[in-house]
């Protein structure tokens, strides 16, 4: 259980602590956060991996504004048994999007041409990939 909270925390970060230096215009990451993202997470240690049927698992968000600069994100995962579902709220101005992170990690965030958005998340436990088309 405390491996699900990790990972549910840690996706929620790799939503929410993307930092963009975005102006009001097609990359403005604030713009681009509501709707529905997917993905994969990947679990490092085969050990944990036997625990939660597999290494790789499923993850969608849906981010959808609440009112000026909040959202709230929506998560639905799988733990390799059962889907889950947390949500958390966040804040974005000025294409930067902050909340507080426990673990150190590693984000990094691009748009293509085509108008995709994709995160990578990474820290000493797992990653995550996702993407917005």
């Amino acid at each position: 259980m405390k491996l699900i909270k990790t990972v549910i925390f840690s996706i929620i970060a790799s939503t929410a602590l993307l930092s963009i230096n975005a102006q009001a215009n097609s990359n403005d990451l604030c713009a681009k956060l509501p709707g529905f993202w997917t993905g994969e997470t990947h679990l490092k240690n085969p050990t944990e991996c036997t625990q939660f049927n597999g290494c790789s698992h499923l993850v969608m968000l849906n981010a959808e504004s609440l009112q000026d600069d909040k959202y709230r994100v929506k998560i639905n995962f799988t733990d390799g048994v059962n889907v889950k579902e947390q949500q958390i709220d966040v804040a974005c101005q000025d294409g930067n999007i902050t909340i507080p992170v426990p673990t150190k990690h590693t984000l990094s965030t691009s748009c293509d041409s085509s108008n995709h958005c994709f995160i990578v998340y990474d820290d000493a436990r797992f990653s995550a990939e996702l993407i917005k088309k």
